[in-house]
């Protein structure tokens, strides 16, 4: 019985510890995501502000909305 309780309890931290590894590599992208857009901020696409953009579409009204995309609702 105990050498039943020993393999289940190196598996289970061998299990715990594959996914805090797992989770930990996750974590790490955003930095890396926010490096690569700071790294490309200097494009020439504008900026606008959310109160600009609220204003353009009737403040997301579903009149104005054409669909939805990859990156969320599509408005006209």
């Amino acid at each position: 019985m105990g050498t039943v309780f020993v393999y289940w309890f190196v598996k289970a931290r061998k299990h715990w510890a594959r996914r805090d590894r797992k989770f930990s590599f996750r974590l790490s992208f955003p930095d890396s995501d926010q490096q690569e857009f700071d790294s490309t901020n200097n494009s020439n696409l504008p900026f606008f502000d959310l109160s600009i953009v609220a204003a353009a579409t009737n403040n997301f009204s579903i009149a104005n909305k054409l669909g939805e995309g990859g990156f969320g609702s599509v408005y006209k």
